[in-house]
Formats: C-alpha cells, sequence, structure tokens
C-alpha cells in the first residue's frame, strides 16, 4: 500500500502555507515578509492527484474513510481556492495495471483543454515488464505526457530492484525518448538510485519527496548521506514535498520546516551537485528543471503542490 497520503483541505491549504513560507525562510532574504511572499507567488502543483473510483481500481486505496471517494477537478478547484494555484501536473495514482493507459488517455484530455490549467501529466508505468516499450510508443502520441512513475516503496518491491537489467533498459528507453522518470522510494534505497542514476546519465530523473526521509530520526544523518550520493549526479532534481504523510506527530514538520533543517541541507547539495546554484558546478539550469515545468510556464512562476512543496520563488542567488 502507498504511503503518499491526500489530507482534508484545510490541511492542504496549511500544508501549502506552511511550506511555502518555510521555503522562502531558507532562501528568500530576511527584510522581506514572509507571509507577504508566500500569499503572492503564483503556485504550479507539480503534483496533482486526482481518481475517480467508478472508472479506475486503486488497489491501494481504504474501503472507507476520506479518501475512499472520488476527487476530481471540482474538488481539486475546490481545495485550492484562493491559493492561486495557476498550472498543474497530473501525477499518477497508482490504478491497476491494466487501466494504466485509460488513465494517461483521460488527463492528456484534461492536457489538451487550457480551462483546466493541467499542463502536462507524469503517468503510472511499469519498466521492466515485457510489454513497456510497446506502451511508451502508445503515451509519446498523447498531449501533455512529460514522464513516468512506479512506486518503488511498497513492500512487494524488493530492495535492489530499481537495479535489474530489465528496469535499467525501461529507464532508459524513456531517456531516449525524452520522458522523464519520478523516483518514489524508501530512503534505504538511496545509494540504489544513486546507481540507477550512473546507468542511465541520457535519462532526466526527478526524486520524490526529497527520498522519503525518517522524520523520526532526528540527526536525519543516514538520509542526509545517502541523498549526498545521488546529488553527485547532473540528471536528478529534487521534488521538495510529502512532509504532511511522513511527519511522526502534529506540528512535528511546521516546527522542523521553520528551523531551516531540511533546507540548509538540501539547497547546497542543489546548488553545488545538481547545477541549480548561481553557479552550478555542472550543467546549466535549464538542463535540470523538471521537463513538466517548462512546457506553458511563465519564467520565475515556481511553488508548492497541493499537500507538497515542489519548487519556491527563491533569490536568485539561492536557488535556480
Amino acid at each position: 500500500m502507498r504511503t503518499e497520503s491526500t489530507n482534508s483541505p484545510m490541511d492542504r491549504r496549511s500544508a501549502v502555507k506552511t511550506m511555502a513560507a518555510a521555503a522562502a525562510a531558507c532562501a528568500i532574504p530576511q527584510t522581506h515578509s514572509l507571509a507577504t511572499e508566500a500569499n503572492a507567488m503564483q503556485v504550479i502543483d507539480t503534483h496533482q492527484h486526482l481518481w475517480d473510483i467508478e472508472k479506475f481500481t486503486l488497489p491501494w486505496l481504504p474501503k472507507d474513510g476520506p479518501l475512499a471517494k472520488s476527487y476530481g477537478l471540482a474538488d481539486y478547484r475546490k481545495a485550492t481556492e484562493g491559493l492561486n494555484v495557476v498550472k498543474t501536473v497530473y501525477m499518477e495514482v497508482d490504478v491497476t495495471e491494466s487501466q494504466q493507459l485509460a488513465e494517461a488517455e483521460l488527463v492528456s484530455g484534461y492536457c489538451s483543454d487550457p480551462a483546466t490549467g493541467m499542463v502536462g501529466a507524469v503517468i503510472s508505468g511499469r519498466p521492466a515488464s515485457p510489454g513497456f516499450g510497446e506502451y511508451v510508443g502508445k503515451v509519446l502520441k498523447l498531449k501533455g505526457i512529460r514522464g513516468i512513475r512506479q512506486v518503488l516503496h511498497v513492500p512487494a518491491t524488493p530492495s535492489g530492484f530499481c537495479l535489474e537489467k530489465a528496469f535499467i533498459d525501461g529507464i532508459r528507453l524513456l531517456g531516449s525518448k525524452g520522458l522523464s522518470y519520478d523516483l518514489c522510494v524508501k530512503h534505504t534505497e538511496l545509494p540504489n538510485v544513486a546507481k540507477l542514476l550512473a546507468a542511465c546519465p541520457d535519462t532526466r530523473f526527478i526524486l520524490d519527496h526529497c527520498g522519503n526521509p525518517d522524520l523520526k530520526d532526528a540527526s536525519q544523518d543516514p538520509w542526509k548521506k545517502n541523498l549526498e550520493l545521488v546529488a553527485r549526479h547532473p540528471n536528478v532534481v529534487v521534488k521538495v514535498s510529502g512532509f504532511r504523510h511522513l511527519r511522526p506527530r502534529p506540528g512535528h514538520v511546521r516546527r522542523r520546516l521553520a528551523g531551516g533543517a531540511f533546507g540548509r541541507l538540501l539547497f547546497p547539495m542543489a546548488g553545488n551537485r545538481s547545477g541549480c546554484g548561481e553557479k552550478p558546478s555542472r550543467g546549466r539550469p535549464e538542463e535540470v528543471v523538471p521537463r513538466q515545468r517548462r512546457e506553458g510556464v511563465p519564467p520565475g512562476v515556481t511553488g508548492p503542490a497541493l499537500h507538497t512543496a515542489t519548487r519556491t520563488r527563491f533569490s536568485r542567488k539561492a536557488a535556480c
């Protein structure tokens, strides 16, 4: 079962404001008003989850509780009202494998309609499956498809799965076709992720949720050490997100982020090793910005997702 979660509208609203203010605190000169910066910032939600339980089967979805219902565009707009979300990128919801193409076709239709605000989509796929090449050929014909994701932190996925030959071949295929791959893994798998990055230099990767750190660990030393291995590679960017569902107790995330703990770890690694600082050591800034941010996105417009924060409008010297 997936560990990603969608909180209530109030939780989502709180998450956006918390993450925006926290990121601003790490990167915006202190002469700026954090509240003003967060409120004025345009938002591109690069992790938009939508699902229709009448059309799709989500094996991980509980049979009761707040998630056990459909969440469509109308629900999304209500949940984000007043947050200045100007564009979105759909993120796959791990539908049953036989419905993956149908999911891709649905969200491609959304991407074709400017009224939805959806400018791209990361869809579900199984890079190690025998029919992956054929699947990629079909989705390449659909408007708005920018990348693929397979959630790998589920119990059924063994450690090191991302290094199997069939999986690596599938990831290399994505790079050859101009598609990105979103990594959603346990933080203990980050050393294997670093090896995958080295094996697929022509594929662009997005590491979701900062590699899923264990927020119960006050030192964060294992996560930091593993994340540094990943940050050495120029073909990956990190998505600052997921802290709401990873928190061990209410309020924990707000205190940790407000103190800049994660910012002090992430921004130096991004600036020095991923080509995302003012003077990147390798690559140009535009080379490491996720593909989904580029189409139809005004310059300088970045921001937090519905229950995450992806990229905030930092000062020029802090990050690109």
